[in-house]
């Protein structure tokens, strides 16, 4: 029974790899509907991920095969059965558009909306294009009420973190000492971050700042080059070190080692007021690694946060125990890149 699920493990992975190739290597002829302004994201969204295919739109004010148009070059019309996918982009659309996609799929063309295309091209979803509505008929999120990932994943958290401790003990003992060295500061950091299902704890790090960096500023944002952080601060953030007291967290249970990225409880109340789906990121444990940080840098504004946001909500569409791997052996290959720039 291991070995076969193992043989389906690893068979997935290749196929998936395989498919995703053919995918992006592959010419593809799109018909984008939709209104002006999402069009031309998906558009951007296609020439980005296969810049051989070729990009159509169509018009509503003639519901007519004739009205499709070569958005590359402005070509002769093409005909509907030419099409390998249609991408419907936009939440208000007109009924002509509506009843013309319609029409089409019953052809046999395969239908995305602008958020499936994101997932599936860009692995992000856009979050100003998700509603409760979308939430209710979107697949995936299945992980999320199975016990047996949550367990697992339990499970895991603890034997990584016991040896993780234990295997980082020396490295941490040094950036210690050198954070100490620095200014004679205290050497930890600790910080109110907001948890699973909105809960409060005390996130443990190393400190990478000055004393009282937001004695004079309030809360604010980490910003590239940010004159706070301090120079050794600024090796532990880039080889990760200041993350290892974070695995005490994991050991408490108020964090996993692959989740979304906590947040500072000030911000999440900007955040969630301004993204109706900001809230979807508690219902999983916060990680110290997650597919939005191997993704995006630093965040050091709510635009850049509102981003890794839409990476965050492609894992929980998508959670699984095989994604944590993945996640997990990119964070080590982006651990290892670092300190080979040293």
């Amino acid at each position: 029974f291991a070995a076969a699920n193992l043989f389906f493990a690893l068979f997935l992975i290749i196929w998936r790899l395989a498919f995703f190739l053919r995918l992006r290597r592959r010419s593809l002829a799109v018909l984008i509907m939709g209104n002006p302004t999402e069009v031309e994201t998906a558009r951007q969204l296609i020439r980005g991920f296969s810049p051989s295919s070729k990009t159509y739109i169509w018009h509503p004010e003639n519901d007519s095969p004739g009205a499709l148009a070569n958005l590359e070059s402005n070509g002769a019309p093409a005909r509907a059965d030419d099409f390998d996918l249609l991408i419907l982009a936009g939440q208000s659309l007109e009924p002509a558009t509506i009843r013309r996609a319609a029409a089409l799929r019953l052809e046999g063309v395969r239908v995305w909306d602008l958020p499936r295309l994101c997932a599936e091209f860009a692995e992000r979803l856009p979050a100003q294009y998700l509603d409760e509505r979308w939430l209710a008929t979107a697949e995936g999120f299945h992980s999320l009420h199975e016990q047996s990932f949550h367990v697992i994943k339990r499970l895991a958290d603890i034997t990584l973190a016991l040896g993780g401790l234990i295997l980082a003990s020396p490295l941490l003992l040094v950036a210690a000492a050198l954070v100490k060295l620095q200014d004679g500061g205290p050497v930890f950091y600790s910080q109110e971050r907001v948890g699973r299902l909105g809960k409060v704890f005390r996130v443990q790090k190393l400190r990478t700042m000055v004393g009282d960096a937001e004695e004079d500023t309030g809360p604010v944002w980490a910003t590239p080059g940010d004159p706070r952080i301090t120079r050794v601060g600024r090796w532990l953030r880039k080889l990760r070190i200041d993350e290892i007291p974070q695995v005490w967290n994991v050991l408490m249970g108020e964090m996993s080692f692959v989740g979304p990225r906590p947040e500072r409880p000030v911000f999440v109340a900007a955040l969630q007021r301004k993204c109706a789906v900001y809230s979807l990121r508690h219902l999983l444990r916060p990680g110290i690694t997650g597919w939005a940080q191997i993704r995006c840098p630093y965040a050091a504004s709510e635009e850049d946060t509102l981003l890794k946001l839409e990476y965050d909500l492609y894992y929980l569409q998508n959670a699984s125990l095989l994604f944590d791997l993945r996640i997990t052996l990119k964070t080590i290959s982006i651990v290892f890149s670092a300190w080979g720039a040293r």
